[in-house]
């Protein structure tokens, strides 16, 4: 059950390998370990394996390095099975076969999932979907009118001070600080860490007032003065970006429809 086990690794290995690298296994006997004979096919997967490269270009130093690798692992692996219960030794078998399903997987999609080279009109759809990403965006001059409510009693007065809409009633709420604040600034739709802000500037026309919003029982409401539509960087300067991030995406599909092709080439039947 051993060298059934080790059969398994090496043909899993071999699967690992591109057609270009498998050259054909020498079968003869170079050792025998409590009953179990190693080949030149274990020296030959062994050599792949651990040093990357074939076993016929090793020296005789490394040849022989190597024989004493196997011989001990073979001696390992007989010494592991006798200590273990049928159930461990069970287990071990399983992994060996669910690496071998693994490596059989792999190789499919090696032939199968091949993913399609990321067109330039997916880059512009990009580029067009996402101008925040490449320093497009807006900025917004506002002015934000906030009311702080510590109580029901808060909440009415806030609520009616920001019944009005124009500019120099939220001024005159304002005299009073220790409840009312109005700040004008710049709000970017890029670097801005108050989303609530950005929702607000995003949805409020120029020279109107936005609806109030209350957050984390504050009263908010913007007044939108202007904006200004930034320009991105020029499309050719982040092409190739664009190209790197939509890579990934390309190949999932391709694995996506590998999976549904390898599905629809077999007899399913579920129990």
């Amino acid at each position: 059950m051993v060298k059934q086990l080790l059969a398994a690794v090496v043909v899993s290995s071999l699967l690992a390998c591109s057609n270009d690298e498998f050259t054909p296994l020498q079968v003869n006997a170079v050792a025998e370990v409590q009953g179990e004979k190693l080949t030149q096919a274990d020296l030959q997967v062994a050599a792949k394996r651990s040093l990357g490269r074939s076993y016929d270009t090793l020296d005789e130093q490394g040849k022989e390095n190597l024989l004493k690798s196997v011989i001990s692992a073979e001696a390992m692996a007989i010494l592991a099975k006798a200590e273990m219960t049928a159930l461990q030794y069970d287990e071990i078998v399983s992994q060996s076969q669910a690496y071998l399903k693994e490596l059989l997987v792999r190789q499919y999609l090696k032939n199968y999932a091949v993913p399609q080279p990321v067109s330039q009109q997916q880059v512009s759809q990009y580029y067009q979907a996402h101008p925040e990403e490449f320093g497009g965006g807006s900025v917004y001059d506002v002015s934000i009118f906030t009311c702080i409510a510590n109580s029901a009693k808060d909440n009415a007065l806030c609520s009616k001070a920001m019944v009005s809409d124009k500019l120099d009633v939220w001024q005159q709420q304002a005299n009073s600080p220790q409840r009312f604040k109005l700040v004008r600034r710049n709000v970017s739709s890029l670097i801005e860490s108050d989303f609530v802000l950005v929702a607000l500037a995003k949805g409020t026309a120029q020279q109107t007032a936005s609806p109030v919003k209350v957050v984390d029982g504050n009263f908010i409401r913007i007044f939108n003065h202007s904006y200004k539509q930034l320009s991105p960087v020029p499309l050719i300067s982040v092409s190739n970006k664009i190209r790197e991030r939509l890579a990934p995406l390309q190949l999932k599909r391709a694995i996506k429809d590998a999976a549904e092709k390898a599905r629809n080439s077999v007899e399913i039947i579920r129990l």
